[in-house]
């Protein structure tokens, strides 16, 4: 692919470099026959180093490596009858799971034995790598001497340093932390589902779109508190559609159960789960968090989640940026601040920055103190991943519009069968690539 001096543009060339030029044709969707979301975590490495974040101006990227630490395609999310159906039918689990009417909480909270992934969008799948990594960095530089490289691997290329705790003059405990020349990004081929989705398209896109206006519709059910819920005929009777109450591991009153719903007017900056079919009972659906919202909390708590993994760092794992690919049905002759705030960039900062920047100011103030960090910067670019999902559906609109403009100059009445096939939707994969 061409480069780019651009900042946005390096990363996203450095993500779809990899997916073309490094990863196996097998599992990559079929042009204009299926779409995928793909999205990579990229390091860079300056010249200067800073404790601080540093600049991600393209002069301070540019000349410097740029490579794909994990990269991955996403699918659907799991819902776990049907993961055991399908897949695990042979291995022996507690008898409550054969009748999902009589579940118990014991088999939610130890997620099955941890057979079942539940969230496989690409976001989530590439931020699980990221986390493969570090465990590796830290594996092999412990169990080899230091300075000598591991495993081939060029040593430049790590992301951790390791790094010894002393108290009075005494080394303590062991940890690590991300080098102060390395900062790292996430390319998303789409924007992330949930909030960062809803903005304004083309009207053309009619099957697309929400009630009330040219909005993008976002399949990610609103989670509606339990202190809204409990008025639920007025809730239901102006805007939302009431789809069920969220999945708890914990024995929960009724009366203070969130629910889920589904829109007629978007609501924006809300907490929503992931997608799925409105007509699902409760205990088939997908409980997990869509991936705005995680990659908004990412923000605050960091990449490396609250694992064991995080007591060998010194501080979270965070994003420096966020470079998501242009939606081809968006109106590019939008101008003004609040075209602004409709579009594609001003739902993305909304979603990922703003709510993160809202969360932050309520906190108390010593837990402000100790997570003093900088927000990561979103971005738009006109590298497009071809295979994705706003770019299968535009691709697929401009054949159809081609093929009937061709059928009114010759003034054919027949529909041929290549016609038909560029009106058809286009499914998404069904099968994810990890790297």
């Amino acid at each position: 692919m061409a480069q780019s001096n651009l900042f946005p543009d390096i990363v996203a060339s450095a993500a779809l470099n990899h997916y073309f030029e490094i990863l196996p044709k097998k599992g990559k969707p079929t042009p204009g026959k299926e779409w995928s979301v793909y999205a990579a975590i990229i390091a860079t490495r300056s010249s200067t180093s800073s404790p601080k974040h540093q600049s991600t101006s393209s002069a301070a990227v540019l000349g410097n490596d740029a490579w794909v630490v994990s990269c991955a395609t996403g699918s659907k999310c799991t819902s776990i009858p049907a993961s055991f159906k399908s897949t695990l039918s042979n291995i022996e689990v507690p008898q409550c799971m054969n009748d999902a009417a009589s579940r118990c909480t014991r088999c939610c909270q130890e997620q099955i034995k941890g057979f079942v992934l539940h969230d496989s969008h690409a976001e989530i799948l590439a931020r699980r790598g990221l986390i493969r990594t570090l465990w590796k960095e830290i594996h092999d530089d412990l169990d080899g001497e230091e300075g000598e490289p591991r495993n081939g691997q060029i040593r430049s290329n790590c992301l951790l340093q390791r790094i010894t705790k002393t108290s009075g003059g005494k080394s303590t405990d062991l940890c690590y932390e991300l080098k102060t020349n390395i900062q790292l990004h996430l390319y998303i081929s789409d924007s992330p589902c949930g909030d960062a989705t809803i903005y304004d398209i083309l009207s053309d896109y009619g099957k697309y779109l929400s009630e009330g206006g040219n909005v993008n519709f976002t399949g990610a059910k609103i989670i509606v508190p339990s202190e809204c819920s409990k008025k639920r005929k007025a809730f239901e009777s102006s805007n939302l559609t009431f789809c069920g109450n969220v999945k708890s591991s914990k024995e929960v009153d009724k009366r203070e159960m969130s629910f889920i719903a589904r829109e007629r007017l978007q609501i924006t900056s809300a907490l929503r789960l992931k997608s799925g079919r409105s007509n699902l009972p409760a205990h088939m659906r997908c409980s997990s968090m869509s991936c705005s919202d995680k990659l908004c909390k990412w923000s605050i708590l960091g990449l490396q989640g609250s694992g064991f993994l995080s007591c060998l760092l010194k501080n979270p794992i965070r994003l420096t940026s966020i470079v998501v690919s242009k939606d081809p049905r968006t109106d590019a002759t939008m101008i003004g601040k609040q075209a602004r705030s409709s579009s594609q960039l001003g739902a993305l900062e909304r979603a990922l920055v703003e709510r993160a920047n809202k969360a932050m100011k309520i906190l108390p103030n010593n837990l402000k103190s100790s997570l003093s960090f900088c927000m990561p910067k979103v971005y738009l670019t006109d590298i497009m991943f071809p295979q994705g999902k706003a770019a299968s559906e535009s691709d697929r609109r401009n054949r159809t519009a081609e093929s009937l403009r061709k059928k009114q100059k010759s003034s054919d009445e027949i529909v041929t069968t290549q016609e038909r096939k560029n009106k058809q939707h286009i499914p998404p994969i069904g099968i994810s690539i990890n790297w």
